[in-house]
């Protein structure tokens, strides 16, 4: 169980959230990485570059977010690869470009 509230979860991203755009016109706001990710799997580096929006899991519940949906960020339309809620409120949203 959590401590914080959506109301504290929404707060926390006043100062580094981003908006996503939904195709319908409808906004997310969330912190955006797209990072260069570089995993070590047993000595073999694996390579990905897999962008991710970290939001709460409300809004990612209220807005249909699923597998395919689109979304624009910082003028860039991404695809969601996976949602993965994390049991506390919040979501890391998984996308590809395109």
């Amino acid at each position: 169980m959590s401590v914080e509230t959506d109301d504290d979860r929404l707060a926390m991203f006043e100062d580094w959230g981003v908006a996503a755009t939904l195709a319908s016109g409808a906004s997310i706001t969330g912190i955006f990485d797209d990072k260069y990710l570089g995993l070590d799997a047993n000595g073999m580096l694996v390579e990905a570059d897999s962008p991710i929006l970290f939001c709460r899991s409300l809004d990612v519940s209220a807005q249909s977010i699923t597998h395919g949906t689109v979304l624009t960020i910082n003028g860039t339309a991404y695809t969601v690869r996976t949602v993965k809620p994390d049991g506390s409120g919040m979501s890391q949203v998984v996308l590809s470009d395109g």
